[in-house]
């Protein structure tokens, strides 16, 4: 009943091989119940036969028995028994987790036996090793988003598997120092010391926010509908997880930094009420002493309230954050409703924070620039606004820095600070035109107008440049081609034309001969030469004109025509002209005559036109020249 490779059962395995492997494993168990070494075999004896709670049961043993008897072992000896213990019960259980149970994957049957008491306990003794278990089939890049199917089609909730796994205790604290931990706050990583820290760790995996998720099909043609219902409560919920993460770092509980920065209440310290799903109450106490920047959840917050593809509830989120300490948080939020100016208030003015306004603005220009002509704003009009139709996302900038002083001077000054920024990528015309109408042009000319004129002339000298070279390397294709048409035009097998006709075998093939005008007074305005050579076949001639452009300038429209034949019996059935010749090169136009309705009696004389347009740089010049040749 086992597979071959140590997976699980086969699904057709028969009911008597499943008792068998059943009996096996009883008699093994009970004349070995303490034995390391048939722990592993008891247990896939036990999965074939279709007990998955005995398998794990039996695991959670061996790895409890290990525990024990490596207290008194060495230390390298210790540690291989306990990480070989943990690793097989981890893969077990991870093979549940993706496959299922005996009883065809029910999502309350893997829940019992997979997150019931053996990832728990796993979790408790190694938190790395058991959150494999759970996050070891997400994607980690963004080919991986791609090609493999959403982490949220799994059966079991995915907020089920977030609460199990915020109410895992006593689990092991990390050995390093706080003054140690630089290297995991810059790697914005938690440490699987708690279960809420666990929880965000699997929703961020789950989402793909740490796991390099880029925007794809689905998020652009919508996903299915139910998983869109997932998404947005389980984005919700990480919100809430980092939120009370960031207030439990500043109000000391559970916090490192308890002793250092528990604030009381007063006015340097913001009281916050969480009551997000109708429960208990948790108060928790935001101190603005010390750097906030420092804490990964913080970090974590804004990464995630910041990131294309969250899709959480804005208005919801907002009303949860006192905007006096999250203010950074805030405006992400106010941007996330379409309030750009009213975020950008909050950096600029509130934040004095024009380096932060600035990459607001960048990363908006990145999205694809405004979401509206014109911005939603709680603040009332704009200095500017309405002048300009643009959708420059530097523009709420300047309107904002226009406002931010008492004193026009200064305000108009700090304007032209943030266009001289961005001076490269921003609306000029459009920026200009906000400025109040007293702005003294010196103020402007040497931080921006100069350099933009500059910057401008240099670009256009590129774009030329670049102009230039696009237009060769595309005229160099262009003949490319046009050469690889001729030269396969010149070849009888290759013309479609041709073959479509189903010639039959060639029969013979003339030697070529050079035709001349028929009125000799054109021969001096005569820009191309012609050789005919005749292939017959048993219904058909086919006459191959073989033009030389002996003209300076091209030829367009190049056709050989039969104008006239002395008998009714043979006329053209296809014809295949050049639609250019370029100077000094040489082509090959075709004439399909075929017999109509029955072969001709003697020598049947053609009269032929080759019509040509020679091409001009003032004008277009236009032929008929007629020339004959015997048939």
């Amino acid at each position: 009943g086992a597979a071959s490779d140590g997976g699980p059962p086969h699904p057709h395995a028969s009911a008597a091989a499943r008792r068998l492997c059943a009996a096996v494993a009883g008699r093994v168990a009970a004349a070995h119940p303490r034995h390391p070494g048939f722990a592993e075999c008891i247990a896939w004896l036990h999965r074939a036969g279709g007990d998955d709670r005995a398998a794990v049961d039996m695991l959670r043993r061996r790895l409890d028995d290990v525990h024990a008897h490596a207290r008194g072992g060495s230390g390298g000896t210790r540690r291989a028994a306990t990480a070989r213990a943990e690793t097989f019960l981890a893969s077990h259980l991870f093979d549940l987790w993706m496959h299922g149970t005996d009883t065809e994957g029910e999502p309350d049957d893997v829940v019992d036996v997979v997150l019931g008491k053996a990832l728990p306990e796993l979790l408790r003794n190694n938190p790395a090793v058991g959150m494999g278990v759970l996050t070891g089939s997400h994607p980690t890049d963004s080919e991986g988003w791609r090609d493999s199917p959403d982490p949220l089609c799994h059966p079991v909730p995915a907020l089920d598997v977030a609460e199990i796994l915020k109410q895992v205790q006593r689990l092991p604290t990390a050995a390093a120092p706080r003054k140690g931990r630089g290297r995991a706050r810059a790697q914005n990583l938690l440490p699987l010391d708690s279960g809420r820290n666990l929880a965000v760790t699997y929703l961020e995996s789950l989402v793909g926010v740490s796991g390099g998720r880029v925007p794809g099909p689905e998020d652009l043609l919508g996903r299915d509908e139910r998983i869109e219902e997932q998404v947005g409560v389980v984005h919700d919920e990480l919100v809430y997880l980092l939120l009370e993460g960031v207030i439990s770092e500043h109000s000391g509980d559970g916090s490192e930094d308890a002793d250092d920065d528990t604030a009381t209440e007063g006015d340097d310290a913001f009281s916050v009420v969480l009551n997000w799903d109708g429960g208990d109450k948790e108060r928790g106490i935001i101190s603005p002493r010390g750097d906030p920047d420092e804490s990964v959840y913080r970090l974590k917050l804004r990464r995630f309230l910041g990131w294309d593809l969250a899709r959480y509830d804005p208005e919801r989120m907002i009303e949860f954050l006192p905007e006096r300490a999250f203010r950074y948080e805030h405006a992400l939020l106010l941007g996330r409703m379409g309030r750009h100016v009213d975020a950008l208030k909050i950096l600029y003015s509130d934040m004095r924070s024009m380096r932060e306004a600035l990459d607001y603005c960048d990363r908006r220009k990145e999205m694809g620039g405004a979401d509206a002509p014109h911005d939603v704003s709680s603040v009332g009009p704009l200095p500017g606004e309405g002048q300009s139709s643009s959708s420059c996302p530097y523009l709420p900038l300047v309107a904002v820095a226009l406002v931010s002083s008492d004193d026009p001077a200064e305000a108009a000054t700090k304007a032209i600070e943030v266009i001289a920024a961005r001076r490269d990528v921003i609306d000029r015309s459009a920026a200009l035109r906000m400025l109040p109408a007293t702005t003294p042009v010196q103020s402007v000319a040497r931080s921006f107008l100069i350099p933009a004129l500059i910057q401008g002339e240099s670009q256009m000298r590129r774009l030329t440049i670049a102009a230039a070279l696009l237009r060769a390397e595309y005229v160099e294709l262009k003949h490319a081609l046009t050469d690889a048409q001729i030269r396969s035009q010149s070849v009888l097998e290759c013309v479609p034309a041709l073959r479509n006709l189903n010639l039959g075998e060639l029969i013979k093939s003339s030697k070529p001969v050079q035709v001349r005008p028929l009125n000799e007074s054109i021969q001096t305005n005569y820009a191309a030469e012609v050789t005919v050579v005749k292939h017959a076949f048993g219904r058909h001639l086919v006459l191959q004109a073989r033009v030389r452009n002996s003209s300076p300038r091209p030829l367009a429209d190049v056709a050989f025509l039969v104008a006239e034949s002395s008998d009714d019996v043979l006329g053209p059935v296809a014809e295949v002209g050049l639609p250019a010749l370029p100077p000094r090169t040489t082509g090959s136009t075709w004439v399909a005559m075929g017999c109509l309705y029955k072969p001709p009696d003697g020598p049947v004389a053609l009269t032929c036109e080759l019509r040509y347009t020679v091409l001009s740089v003032l004008g277009d010049g236009a032929g008929i020249v007629g020339m004959g040749a015997p048939g």
